[in-house]
């Protein structure tokens, strides 16, 4: 960062916490989407079928579902973080 032109501050710090949470956020929403799908199925499990159906009869973003209301959580919480130490 340093090298880049910008100094080490406040600034510097909120933007790599907001980066943190995105990047958090996007690659656990997944994640969490197969969880909360194991979690309420019947069969106690989740196969390769039932995620090929969860995509084929939702489209491809159904693993982004929740992904505002988990960047709402992570983020101030990352925020906080990084800033404080």
């Amino acid at each position: 960062i340093i090298e880049a032109g910008c100094r080490d501050g406040a600034s510097v710090h909120l933007a790599a916490s907001l980066a943190a949470g995105l990047v958090t956020t996007t690659v656990t929403s997944p994640l969490d989407v197969l969880k909360t799908r194991v979690m309420a199925s019947k069969g106690g499990g989740l196969r390769f079928e039932a995620v090929r159906e969860m995509v084929r009869a939702e489209g491809p973003f159904v693993f982004l579902r929740g992904w505002l209301a988990n960047y709402v959580r992570l983020g101030p919480q990352t925020l906080l973080i990084f800033v404080f130490f």
